[in-house]
């Protein structure tokens, strides 16, 4: 009697478990019609290619991302707690995203002349059936350099071209820049893994395709919105500076519009030699 009893414990909590995952699948879908019905209601049509119907459809899952919507989570968390279904039950997007090995080959040309010479054999290679993601592009292309000039050709720097000696075989050079490709691939396979992780894809399939040079393949089942997800992949990082000023620079500045703030007098900040900005401050009511 107490094995039994042991068991209907262990059964009800697996029963509610599961029935507090599966729950989170109900509360997506429900969001996922208010979305349509949203935007269904202001791009007047129903139409999921209308290009209205999805800038509303964005709009919508845009205001409730970072909201709480259920049980303290929000609105992105649940859709990472829902229960996949993967491409062929729920549908999705399936893209192939290929980094381009001759753009590193340029990228690594020791100058003018040299990178003349790597275009040349470049076209070389892809005249005979060779593409870019082709496993042997490395290999062909190494086979059109004279032995040991093809050092004099790449620049010696990076993680792993920096360790290329001045009299290195041609072998070695291509070992190098094949690692270096990688290396690439690897840094981008990091950020599309991290972008995805970002836009909420219920278990996404992201892998590197091992039988390509420099492909990766993305699978994000449930996504209904490609083009906002394409947007998110293709978008550069931007690195900006901006030019600051310490407390001390303006703190004159800031007495003095605090004191016409109080007094509520016209208020005139010189910025120059040659220029000023004059500011009316209201009375008080």
């Amino acid at each position: 009697m107490q094995n039994k009893g042991f068991i209907s414990t262990i059964a009800v909590l697996l029963v509610l478990i599961c029935g507090f995952y599966i729950s989170f699948s109900f509360v997506t879908s429900h969001y996922e019609k208010k979305a349509e019905e949203y935007a269904a209601m202001m791009s007047k049509t129903s139409d999921v290619t209308n290009d209205a119907y999805k800038q509303n459809l964005k709009q919508f899952n845009d205001s409730i991302d970072k909201e709480k919507v259920y049980l303290g989570y929000t609105y992105n968390q649940v859709r990472k707690l829902e229960i996949g279904l993967g491409l062929d039950l729920k549908g999705g997007m399936n893209v192939v995203l290929e980094i381009s090995v001759p753009d590193i080959l340029r990228q690594y040309a020791s100058g003018e002349q040299q990178l003349r010479q790597i275009n040349s054999t470049i076209a070389k290679v892809q005249s005979d059936g060779v593409k870019g993601s082709d496993k042997n592009f490395i290999s062909k292309f190494t086979s059109y350099i004279q032995p040991g000039a093809m050092v004099g050709l790449f620049t010696r720097e990076g993680e792993y071209m920096g360790k290329v000696k001045s009299n290195a075989s041609n072998e070695e050079v291509a070992d190098a820049l094949q690692k270096q490709i990688d290396s690439q691939v690897d840094a981008a396979f990091n950020i599309f893994r991290t972008r995805i992780d970002q836009f909420g894809v219920v278990a996404p399939n992201i892998q590197k395709l091992q039988d390509k040079n420099g492909q990766i393949l993305l699978e994000l089942p449930g996504v209904k919105e490609p083009e906002r997800v394409t947007e998110l992949l293709k978008s550069s990082a931007n690195l900006e500076f901006f030019e600051v000023y310490n407390y001390n620079e303006i703190a004159n500045d800031l007495s003095a519009f605090a004191q016409a703030w109080l007094s509520r007098t016209p208020l005139t900040i010189q910025i120059s030699s040659s220029f000023s900005v004059v500011r009316s401050v209201p009375a008080a009511p």
